[in-house]
């Protein structure tokens, strides 16, 4: 039931308001995710915090659905670093009610472990790329439903593993 006395300014006015508070809630889900996988934290907390029950996940090094075997599926991408930086930028966000598209670049840098003699010493691995995701919020609040990530380029010396799909070669500079 609308309130007659409230004027379209006030329900203009609470719509923006809506709209910047989801722009604001989205953004911070994707620095949390972001965060959380260079801060190796890979719990049910952290899951149940990001990702819808049936979350469909698409990066260069592989695939997952749904929360079930999804902390493995991080554990086993993030383990081939010692540590990582994963830096957000350019989120693009369009709210559509309770469901959302979201766009932002990535840049990356993974260091490779130190007790790894084949690895030692080698050139981190970077990478730029583009997320592409879809959020719904939820009772609670908005989590990623899908995710996917197209790699740009990339330098330096993958890890182990890291599939050839995974590795932009280099390409020569115009001149």
């Amino acid at each position: 039931m609308t309130d007659p006395s409230r004027s379209d300014a006030d329900k203009s006015w609470e719509a923006q308001l809506g709209a910047l508070l989801d722009r604001t809630q989205l953004s911070a889900l994707i620095d949390t995710y972001a965060s959380g996988l260079d801060a190796g934290r890979f719990d049910e907390a952290w899951a149940r915090s990001l990702f819808t029950e049936d979350v469909d996940l698409h990066y260069p090094v592989g695939s997952h659905r749904g929360h079930t075997g999804l902390l493995s599926f991080t554990r086993e991408i993030m383990e081939r670093w010692q540590r990582t930086q994963h830096l957000t930028t350019g989120h693009l966000i369009t709210p559509h009610g309770d469901r959302a598209q979201l766009e932002w670049n990535l840049l990356a840098v993974h260091i490779h472990p130190d007790d790894d003699p084949a690895r030692a010493g080698l050139e981190p691995f970077r990478i730029g790329g583009r997320f592409e995701a879809d959020a719904v919020r939820t009772p609670a609040g908005w989590r990623f439903a899908r995710m996917s990530l197209r790699i740009i380029w990339t330098s330096g010396s993958p890890a182990t593993g890291v599939p050839a799909s995974a590795v932009v070669p280099p390409t020569p500079l115009d001149r």
